[in-house]
């Protein structure tokens, strides 16, 4: 072989041995990208999975921010709560808390018509001269929010009782239950414990517009808040008064509704709530034991509503149960068609009312009071009873732990200079003269004192006397409540007067008559200088009291001539 062809061989095993341990590399390179390429998808694979944990985990965090929160708000309420409550604000009416913006709406709310409704009242009762209201004992420790939460906590409870029962009335006459006729005054569910009783559903009422609301669900508790749900719920046209007129609205569709008895109530409802007094509500002490702190109630609450109550179901015919009566012959039908009668003339002016007494000949009063009105020669014992014989409203004669107390403004009878008027009190002594047996007061029960009458700062001196509305045969147990059935017009005549012990020398006994003569002298009237001396008659449910110069005739706890 040739020179050149043996270089020209080994040059081509060169370019072949270089091509071989290219081809060697190459395959290498595609080998190592191969596996880079697989590393690569197993990292992409590895790097979508933390992807797909890390969004699980963004999520779950989100769910526990959420809730700690919730958790947050819950301990802040129920530290705000707490410190309510150690400050002795008590929640006894428990509802589930409103959010944060809905309780700063309820503190942006404007109570300045509020106050011009309580000023309202107060000028009223000061120009009627004397007022009637039950009261309550006070247990807890007094200040000027003690006894408006009373009041709110009160009536919000007798409330939530009566519809207990009457929801049972509607629904068995086809009715929409309580809360569609009251949707701002909430009420425990017993349905669902966790379920928020207060929420509108519809979100047509406002949440911080349902009562209660101050502490019961996180409102502040002033005495202006607790004082505005009370105004809400009570004034004419407020949440009560609205809502029962839409309850007989809703009655007016059924059968047997009589239309003139629901006419009625609809005006008895109208004089009723033209008769509350939104004044105060009063502090004092009681008048027979220094040692009580007692509070008025702007009404007698469970009264009020159970009146309604009995008058609702009293609107329905009961046509159909005397009707079955006469087919199973349970009831003769003489009787059944006497009850009928009497039902079909019962709102007839032609109707005797001697007639309905002759069947109540037995009704006797166990009272201890004249029994000679049985009418005279001018008017008939009918006409007394309807003038005089008008439904109570401002006595609570149901819970014998309330009292009725009686309040009279003294200004107009006397005047001394602050200081003096501060030791009166205690030398004051009294008589009192009652036409009946068992008086409907006695010198222990009066007080003279000066007390908040607008529920704040303005104190008035006033007469404040405690009523026996407990003995069973004193003219307000046994008397007023059956007005209508007794066979006379019940009536009595009560007298007092009013002394100055000059030496103090009977300071145990407010009792004039237990005193010696020597030692008590009349009190004048600061004006027309004669022995201060009030004299009220009482007639059914009515009252007049004289007193000085001035009298007047006042509805027995209604100041309305027309039927409350």
């Amino acid at each position: 072989m040739s020179k050149s062809a043996e270089t020209t061989a080994k040059k081509a095993k060169d370019v072949a041995t270089e091509a071989r341990d290219t081809a060697s590399s190459a395959h290498e390179a595609a080998k190592t990208a191969m596996e880079t390429a697989s590393k690569a998808n197993d990292n992409a694979d590895k790097a979508h999975i933390k992807t797909t944990i890390i969004q699980m985990q963004v999520k779950e965090n989100a769910k526990r921010l959420d809730s700690a929160h919730q958790q947050t708000k819950v301990v802040i309420n129920t530290l705000e709560e707490s410190k309510l409550m150690a400050s002795g604000q008590i929640a006894k009416l428990r509802r589930m808390w409103a959010n944060e913006d809905v309780r700063q709406n309820y503190e942006k709310r404007s109570r300045k018509e509020d106050e011009v409704v309580g000023k309202s009242s107060c000028e009223k009762d000061k120009e009627k001269g004397i007022i009637v209201f039950p009261a309550v004992t006070l247990d807890e420790e007094v200040d000027e929010k003690t006894c408006i939460s009373k009041n709110r906590d009160k009536l919000v409870e007798a409330f939530c009782n009566f519809r207990k029962g009457f929801d049972v009335v509607l629904k068995n006459r086809g009715l929409e239950d309580g809360k569609q006729y009251w949707p701002n005054i909430c009420c425990k569910s017993d349905d669902d414990a966790k379920k928020d009783s207060c929420d509108d559903p519809g979100g047509a009422i406002k949440r911080e517009d349902i009562v209660p609301f101050a502490l019961a669900q996180g409102g502040k508790v002033t005495f202006d808040n607790l004082y505005g749900e009370v105004v809400d719920v009570l004034q004419k046209y407020g949440y009560l008064h609205k809502g029962m007129l839409k309850v007989l609205e809703a009655a007016g569709g059924s059968d047997g509704v009589d239309s003139i008895r629901r006419n009625k109530l609809k005006m008895h409802l109208e004089d009723l709530f033209n008769d509350v007094s939104l004044c105060g509500p009063k502090s004092f002490t009681s008048p027979e034991n220094r040692e009580k702190s007692m509070c008025e109630l702007f009404y007698p609450y469970g009264h009020l509503l159970g009146t309604f109550h009995a008058a609702f179901e009293q609107m329905f015919s009961s046509k159909g149960v005397t009707n079955r009566l006469r087919a199973q012959g349970a009831v003769s039908t003489s009787f059944i068609e006497l009850m009928a009668h009497r039902q079909n003339n019962r709102h007839s002016k032609q109707t005797p009312f001697e007639t309905a007494l002759k069947a109540k000949q037995g009704m006797k009063s166990e009272g201890t009071c004249p029994t000679d009105l049985t009418g005279d020669t001018g008017r008939t014992l009918a006409q007394w009873k309807t003038e005089y014989c008008v439904r109570y409203c401002h006595l609570d004669l149901a819970d014998e732990a309330t009292e009725n107390i009686a309040m009279v403004y003294v200004r107009e009878d006397v005047a001394l200079e602050e200081e003096d008027m501060k030791e009166l009190p205690k030398l004051l002594r009294y008589t009192v003269k009652d036409d009946c047996g068992s008086a409907m007061f006695s010198p222990k029960d009066i007080s003279l004192q000066e007390i908040a009458v607008g529920g704040k700062n303005e104190k008035e001196w006033v007469g404040l006397v405690a009523l026996d509305s407990v003995s069973k045969d004193g003219y307000i147990r046994s008397e007023i409540p059956q007005c209508n059935a007794l066979p006379y017009l019940p009536h009595t005549s009560v007298k007092v007067k009013v002394f100055v012990d000059m030496n103090n020398c009977c300071e145990e006994t407010k009792d004039a008559a237990e005193c010696e003569k020597s030692c008590v002298k009349p009190l004048n009237h600061f004006r027309t200088k004669r022995h201060l001396e009030y004299d009220v008659d009482v007639r059914g449910t009515t009252y007049s009291m004289e007193r000085g110069h001035k009298s007047r005739r006042r509805r027995l706890l209604q100041h309305y001539q027309g039927r409350c």
